[in-house]
């Protein structure tokens, strides 16, 4: 969900020189002629115009519904692919995987399994229930997946970039009463869990990662 390109741009501007290529893939028309346009200036990112989910299959179109954002709920049915399926990908080592599709995320984070298992990269998605639900999706497929991967580190962050809480493995009855507050709460500000999760033979310092401030201050 590479949208207009706005995490290529705030990564450049806040981490100069710390990603040596991106790979942007945007779903959505209107979004995707933005991003062309976003992007021309910069010879280190490639985009790629596809709808994604678990597999090559039908899924339900796009639907803007709030600025800058799309969620498969429409009326009309589209192909997708797998990122796994994407020969660029095939052979690129990747660091980080993030995904933000407005309730598809368990969708694409599973159809990537061949390249979590080989790169074991940092995954950072969203995790918004109500999304999930409305577009017929499994609200813990993603963990489910990342799970079978051998990740076991999660980090919680809220919908304004503050940091949560943690959680490991297997943590189903923790899931389901998040599922359930978020769901209680959503009129408040569309709230939802921004997550990273990390593959158990990460050296990445969780409490370190937790304490960062990037997403919120301009350094």
């Amino acid at each position: 969900g590479a949208a207009t390109g706005d995490t290529v741009l705030l990564l450049k501007e806040r981490c100069p020189g710390a990603v040596s290529q991106f790979c942007c893939v945007e779903g959505d028309n209107e979004y995707f002629l933005l991003l062309q346009e976003n992007m021309r200036q910069f010879q280190d990112v490639t985009l790629i115009k596809a709808m994604l989910s678990r597999e090559p299959m039908r899924v339900r179109s796009l639907v803007k519904h709030l600025p800058g954002t799309a969620a498969a709920t429409g009326d009309n049915w589209v192909e997708s692919v797998s990122l796994d399926s994407l020969e660029i990908l095939s052979k690129a080592a990747i660091d980080v995987l993030k995904v933000d599709v407005d309730g598809f995320d368990g969708e694409v984070i599973a159809g990537a399994n061949n390249i979590i298992r080989r790169n074991r990269p940092g995954v950072i998605f969203e995790w918004h229930p109500k999304l999930i639900l409305a577009t017929g999706c499994d609200p813990f497929r993603g963990f489910e997946t990342l799970e079978s991967c051998g990740y076991n580190k999660f980090l919680w962050f809220n919908n304004v970039g503050t940091f949560s809480h943690f959680t490991g493995v297997g943590d189903r009855e923790i899931l389901n009463k998040m599922k359930e507050l978020l769901l209680a709460v959503n009129y408040r500000q569309d709230e939802h869990f921004d997550v990273i999760a990390l593959h158990s033979s990460s050296d990445l310092d969780e409490v370190e990662l937790a304490a960062m401030d990037y997403a919120s201050k301009i350094h």
